[in-house]
């Protein structure tokens, strides 16, 4: 059975922190059966699922060839979620649609593209999952305005990875390889 990987943003210290606040709040109103590990918060860039290692050495080793965005600057939050609004299946932090991140998942989709993974048919909507596969409770994002999850915070993207994902394992995510963005303007 092949290993399954996708790329992804990492997500700063500080602002994994404030995650974990976000969590702590989350789990009074909230019950999922999946909460985030503080070491696998992340933006997905694409997922790629189960493939093989020199399929992994090939993509790797073209995206060290691509020349990729300069480093740039994201917003993250407010608060939002997917599905149900009273008892959303994911709850997460929004991030900031800038040009760069949409220009940076374009390459990741091209390269992978030349490799024989499907481009993405779907909106690209770039977030941190907080927790996922609600079990019970009403979101907090109905009917009340808790000011934690209105706050916005930055972060500079400089890098991303790709991960490897342990299911049975916590932190679950690996880094295989890291990939520098261009030189800062």
């Amino acid at each position: 059975m092949s290993s399954h990987y996708f790329i992804g943003i990492p997500v700063e210290e500080e602002v994994k922190e404030h995650l974990i606040e976000w969590q702590d709040e989350l789990k009074q109103h909230m019950n999922y059966q999946v909460w985030t590990e503080k070491e696998d918060f992340h933006i997905t860039l694409k997922f790629l699922g189960a493939c093989s290692d020199d399929k992994v050495e090939m993509f790797i080793s073209r995206l060290q060839d691509t020349h990729h965005v300069s480093p740039f600057s994201l917003v993250l939050g407010p608060a939002g979620s997917f599905g149900d609004r009273k008892q959303p299946r994911v709850f997460f932090a929004s991030v900031s649609d800038t040009s760069a991140i949409l220009i940076l998942k374009q390459e990741v989709e091209e390269v992978a593209s030349t490799l024989g993974w499907a481009k993405e048919k779907r909106a690209y909507r770039p977030h941190v999952t907080i927790a996922k596969k609600r079990a019970q409770g009403t979101s907090p994002l109905v009917g009340g305005d808790i000011p934690i999850f209105q706050h916005s915070l930055e972060q500079r993207v400089t890098k991303f990875h790709l991960y490897k994902i342990h299911p049975q394992q916590k932190p679950k995510y690996e880094i295989i390889a890291t990939f520098s963005l261009g030189k800062e303007e």
